[in-house]
């Protein structure tokens, strides 16, 4: 299962001016909601409503973000989406059904980022994209006015999930973005984390957050480590917080000057949680073994 993200076609030039700023707009808004999200943190609440009025802001943004990259998407193939459903236009907020107008390879993308997204964020019910995205549908309305209405099912609203809908408004602006841009690929959940380690292994991060000096022992040291996973840093991270919370890292296979300096980048990292993806993907390497299947292409649970 690959991104689908490189059977793409970008739009000729005279498309391309037509959709730069639309584009433009639609990226930055969910750039601006992703940190939003990522640095105000949603907490779990004993009492829902106040979960739900935290997480109001990005559920009803992301609705209309998701439903307005999609209508961008059908506007690029020249639908127009200010008519009515009875006359063939997309005058509506079903995303559901935008979805099912979408290119086979545009849907693809989204289905890829959401299974992703779900493999490592296991507790959410809906097993693919397209029956997320038909879950909520009924709900936008009810989110919509739930500040001032309420919940109207049994006195609660409809399930969904922040940041599953961020990840498939991400996923609609990397197509926006392979269109009108350049494309860089899907930058799915899996990568965001595997470029945020990395960052956190370079010598120069080490240096600054665990306030000695790295010399070239210690990298070589990192780099064995880093191979003994394939090369595959999540994985590495995942065996070492495992490890890590059974205080059992007499089982990590470095040079002890190695293992003092990849003890403390961990202290470091559980103190500095500022992102949602990687304090779940954390907690879940703390309490079972979690590993990133390249073949498969998503997180999976190992005994």
């Amino acid at each position: 299962m690959n991104d689908g993200i490189n059977n793409i076609t970008p739009l000729d030039s005279c498309k391309r001016e037509l959709f730069i700023r639309p584009v433009h707009r639609l990226i930055s808004a969910q750039k601006r909601q992703y940190r939003s999200y990522h640095e105000h943190p949603i907490q779990r609440d004993f009492f829902a409503e106040a979960e739900a009025i935290a997480a109001w802001s990005t559920v009803t943004c992301s609705y209309s973000g998701i439903e307005q990259a999609m209508k961008c998407l059908l506007q690029m193939r020249g639908t127009y989406v200010d008519k009515h459903l009875s006359d063939g236009g997309h005058r509506h907020h079903y995303i559901g059904k935008l979805f099912q107008e979408l290119t086979s390879e545009e849907q693809d993308v989204i289905r890829v980022s959401y299974a992703i997204y779900r493999s490592l964020h296991d507790y959410i019910p809906p097993e693919t994209a397209d029956c997320f995205l038909e879950a909520i549908d009924d709900g936008y309305p009810t989110w919509r006015y739930f500040l001032l209405e309420g919940g109207k099912t049994d006195g609660w609203l409809p399930t969904t999930h922040p940041g599953a809908m961020l990840e498939i408004w991400s996923a609609l602006t990397d197509i926006l973005q392979a269109r009108v841009f350049t494309n860089h690929g899907l930058y799915s959940v899996k990568k965001r984390l595997d470029h945020y380690l990395r960052q956190k292994t370079s010598r120069e991060a080490l240096s600054k957050h665990i306030n000695t000096d790295i010399d070239m022992r210690e990298i070589a040291g990192m780099n064995r480590w880093l191979q003994s996973h394939n090369n595959i840093i999540l994985n590495a991270y995942a065996n070492l917080f495992y490890f890590h919370a059974m205080d059992r890292l007499d089982r990590i296979d470095v040079p002890p000057y190695t293992l003092t300096m990849l003890c403390r980048l961990v202290d470091g990292l559980e103190e500095h949680q500022i992102n949602n993806d990687l304090s779940h993907f954390l907690r879940r390497a703390k309490t079972t073994k979690i590993v990133w299947n390249p073949r498969q292409n998503r997180f999976e649970t190992v005994s």
